[in-house]
């Protein structure tokens, strides 16, 4: 999301590799207005890293101030990120498996895997956070983000539709939505060759969590009208707010329904309608988080890579990996 707002399983990775290249600068434009580049220092963690496109694309000036932190699970693809970041801390396991401290990091940034498959986390108590990935990552990244401090996703657009609230409740009650956006099904097609409708989320975590307002409109959803009838369940807030849906919505049928919600393009130029969407709707220079731990890095680490031939580095880890086949197989 540094110029474009991977998964661990399918035709999803493709999607999720290719995505990264789609809204990086509009994103990056947003979080610079949020006060992203006026922080000091920064700490960044991509939960889900591939081989790291947002850690290329964040500018220099970032970079020399940044602690970076990425989360891979493919052990080709964690040796490609780590030799073309090698002042990253990277963990070459799942999320769900890696350790880093609470209330740590300044932005939790990533195209999460999204999915029915649930998480094995047992610091995680409620089930019904690990139930599908996706809503884990959120319950997670909400635990390593400091108070003040920013969580932005592209995310399934069921972490807002589905009918059950409780995630969304338990997200409520720990972060504020500052702003979001529902991308049109063909948003990742020509890159990747999927069709999905996709949301970017964009939350800063409250310093105190506590109850909810229940006129907050994105905790429930309401039926989305359509010429059928069929009862579609759509996010109240963008029934509230259709300008936020960038592009046309409609109803079609689909692999688990006769109707369901699709979002087609409207011929306008997504990347400049998502950055004016998300800015329109964010606070001004609005984070104020700063480190207050030991870093997890040492401090010969904390150092711009942006100099790092990455070409060359890659070609070593593919030598590497050339090395373990020609010696196990």
């Amino acid at each position: 999301m540094w110029s474009e707002c991977k998964t661990r399983h399918g035709g999803q990775f493709a999607m999720k590799q290719e995505s990264r290249r789609f809204q990086r600068w509009e994103c990056q434009e947003a979080l610079n207005y949020l006060g992203i580049g006026a922080l000091d220092s920064l700490r960044v963690l991509e939960p889900a890293a591939g081989i790291g496109h947002f850690f290329g694309v964040m500018p220099a000036e970032i970079v020399a101030k940044a602690e970076r932190v990425a989360v891979e699970l493919d052990s080709i693809t964690a040796r490609i990120l780590q030799y073309l970041y090698p002042n990253a801390k990277v963990f070459n396991q799942g999320f769900e498996e890696s350790t880093m401290p609470n209330d740590y990091f300044d932005l939790v940034i990533s195209n999460i895997p999204f999915g029915n498959y649930a998480v094995h986390d047992p610091r995680i108590k409620e089930r019904y956070l690990k139930a599908a990935i996706h809503d884990y990552y959120f319950a997670r990244s909400l635990k390593l983000v400091k108070p003040g401090g920013i969580i932005a996703f592209i995310t399934s657009r069921y972490t807002l539709d589905k009918v059950d609230s409780r995630v969304r409740r338990h997200i409520a009650e720990r972060a504020d939505l500052l702003a979001a956006a529902r991308l049109p099904e063909s948003a990742f097609r020509k890159n990747a060759g999927t069709e999905v409708v996709t949301d970017v989320l964009i939350l800063r975590k409250k310093f105190k969590s506590g109850g909810v307002e229940e006129k907050i409109s994105w905790l429930e959803t309401d039926v989305f009208p359509n010429e059928l009838d069929y009862r579609v369940p759509v996010n109240r807030f963008y029934i509230e707010r259709p300008d936020l849906m960038l592009g046309v919505p409609g109803c079609s049928r689909g692999m688990y329904s006769d109707c369901e919600f699709t979002l087609k393009s409207d011929g306008r130029h997504l990347a400049s309608l998502l950055r004016d969407s998300l800015i329109s709707q964010l606070p001004y220079l609005a984070i104020t988080a700063a480190p207050s731990q030991p870093s997890m890095l040492a401090p010969s680490l904390i150092e711009d890579a942006v100099g790092n031939d990455k070409a060359s580095a890659v070609n070593r880890v593919l030598s590497g990996i050339r090395l373990d086949l020609r010696f196990n197989g």
